[in-house]
């Protein structure tokens, strides 16, 4: 089963969802570039806006009633084509110029989910950071955009545990830990300890959001937070007898 996030868009929304100009081929615009990213994150929301649900969440799909048999990784491993095409989308683009890390910029050390236990293990003294993202979403493909283009976090990076996990962590190996209130949506971010421990730093939306605390939309805010993390870590680690988590 493919999940389609313009599918969850066009069903909750008021009136459908135009493709900005500066995104459209067909109007002379260029979906990889930063007119169509500074449009996107531009767009009107109240246009997606229910009487009794946040605006926010047309751009976060809530995840949380999707099984884990729902996903399928065949987006996520394909190899994008060699060259530009017309319907090439910033996506593929990012995935072009950085390959090994699926577009999020392939000078960063990453590494998966599925090694924490392992990193957790060897004794290895920093603090961890856990993008979690899915192919086709809006919100995930700027976010992308912007850390593929950031120095500044490609700097910090190298003070990290950093991992890259497209789709949902399986929920019977990790439960809610990677949840946010028992609610899931794209893209967030968590920060840990080198055990698996929570720190507690928050996204874009800030601490006390309702539903959206680990969402970042912008390389700034997920910068701070980095920048942050790296203070809390330093507050939050008992190198002697820290509790393993994962």
């Amino acid at each position: 089963m493919r999940i389609s996030w313009v599918a969850v868009l066009a069903a909750s929304a008021k009136e459908a969802f135009e493709v900005p100009k500066e995104c459209n081929k067909a109007e002379g615009g260029d979906p990889a570039s930063d007119d169509c990213m500074k449009a996107m994150m531009a767009v009107d929301a109240s246009k997606f806006e229910t009487e009794d649900d946040d605006p926010a969440s047309h751009y976060m799909p809530d995840l949380s009633d999707v099984s884990d048999d729902d996903w399928t990784e065949e987006d996520d491993n394909a190899v994008p084509p060699a060259e530009d095409t017309e319907s090439d989308t910033r996506d593929q683009h990012y995935k072009r110029k950085h390959p090994k890390s699926g577009g999020w910029n392939d000078k960063i050390e990453w590494r998966s989910l599925d090694e924490m236990k392992e990193i957790a293990a060897s004794g290895l003294k920093k603090p961890v950071m856990v993008l979690i993202h899915h192919h086709g979403c809006i919100a995930c493909e700027s976010l992308m955009a912007f850390v593929a283009d950031s120095p500044e976090i490609e700097k910090l990076s190298s003070k990290f545990v950093m991992i890259n996990h497209p789709g949902e962590p399986e929920r019977q190996r990790w439960g809610e830990k990677f949840l946010d209130r028992g609610r899931a949506y794209a893209p967030r971010v968590f920060f840990l300890t080198h055990a698996g421990s929570k720190l507690p730093v928050y996204g874009s939306l800030g601490e006390d959001h309702e539903k959206y605390r680990y969402f970042y939309n912008d390389d700034k805010t997920l910068h701070a937070s980095m920048v942050q993390a790296l203070a809390e870590y330093g507050i939050h680690s008992d190198f002697t007898g820290i509790k393993d988590e994962f």
